[in-house]
């Protein structure tokens, strides 16, 4: 729906906190939010000329966050852009629900799926956005994509301390735990090919000794690994060309010629189903998901 600006349009101007303006016609504001239906009841404002003046209604949402509603109530363009266009969809969520806008609402939804991998930038503000409007058709996707990230980095510690809640951040806390104990399980499976018997020195597993640069070189691949996992553990930049023909990952038994570390046979265990389904009960709605069943396990 779109309004044309006339001398007899009745407008009410939205006042961000940082005092930016935003003039719309009342009944637009009135249509989209009983709760701002309800603010403009209260007697309007004559001045002497005895016109009816603009209703100022000061709210606590910034500039950006308006700049979208009004934009929406009055039928304009919404490009998904600017400086943190997962902040303000954050913000934005979280005022829909608060001015009790059904119709925002169910644009957010449509808005979120089309432009997905833009909010996907801000993997925290997009979870966060995704657990206050309940839309658990998109749980499990926005939870996957804070498994991308190091959530110790600053940005990211100081995200989460904004806009999570306590069980919010436990949550993500487990599902963390939960991937990373699959990545032990897989390694320990014939993934890791290196023998430490009581009596003689390391072997590879078909029984072949190690020399000692060769196992240091090895240690050191497998600590980085398990870095690398703690910190971001979809792992998905295990499937990577580059990260897999690292030398440290490249070598190999003389005898039988097998990987030390075989990221090939990491990689495709964690497509095994009894792998891949560990968080099913967590995410019962994950099967929705078919857009990364064939990669990352289902991940």
């Amino acid at each position: 729906m779109s309004f044309d600006i006339t001398e007899d349009c009745d407008f009410v101007v939205l006042v961000a906190k940082d005092e930016t303006q935003f003039p719309l016609p009342s009944l637009a504001l009135r249509q989209a939010s009983p709760v701002f239906s309800d603010m403009m009841q209260m007697p309007r404002v004559i001045d002497d000329d005895q016109n009816m003046a603009p209703e100022l209604v000061k709210l606590e949402e910034d500039a950006s966050t308006l700049s979208f509603i009004v934009k929406f109530v009055t039928g304009c363009s919404i490009a998904c852009s600017g400086a943190d266009p997962t902040l303000q969809f954050h913000n934005v969520v979280v005022a829909a629900d608060k001015y009790g806008m059904d119709g925002l609402q169910n644009f957010l939804r449509v808005y979120c799926r089309a432009h997905w991998n833009i909010l996907a930038s801000d993997p925290i503000a997009l979870f966060a956005a995704v657990r206050k409007a309940d839309w658990r058709e998109y749980f499990w996707r926005a939870t996957r994509e804070t498994l991308k990230i190091d959530l110790c980095l600053p940005q990211h510690a100081v995200a989460m301390e904004e806009l999570l809640t306590s069980d919010l951040k436990l949550e993500l806390s487990i599902i963390r735990g939960i991937r990373k104990d699959v990545f032990l399980d897989i390694l320990n499976s014939n993934v890791v090919h290196l023998s430490f018997p009581a009596d003689s020195r390391p072997t590879c597993t078909c029984g072949c000794p190690i020399v000692f640069r060769t196992l240091n070189l090895v240690s050191e691949a497998l600590a980085r690994l398990l870095k690398d996992l703690d910190a971001r553990p979809l792992g998905d930049f295990v499937w990577s060309q580059d990260y897999q023909l690292q030398d440290s990952f490249l070598a190999q038994c003389d005898a039988c010629e097998t990987n030390y570390i075989d990221l090939s046979t990491f990689a495709v265990k964690v497509c095994e189903p009894s792998y891949a389904e560990r968080l099913a009960d967590l995410y019962p709605l994950r099967s929705l998901e078919h857009y990364d069943k064939k990669i990352y396990g289902g991940f």
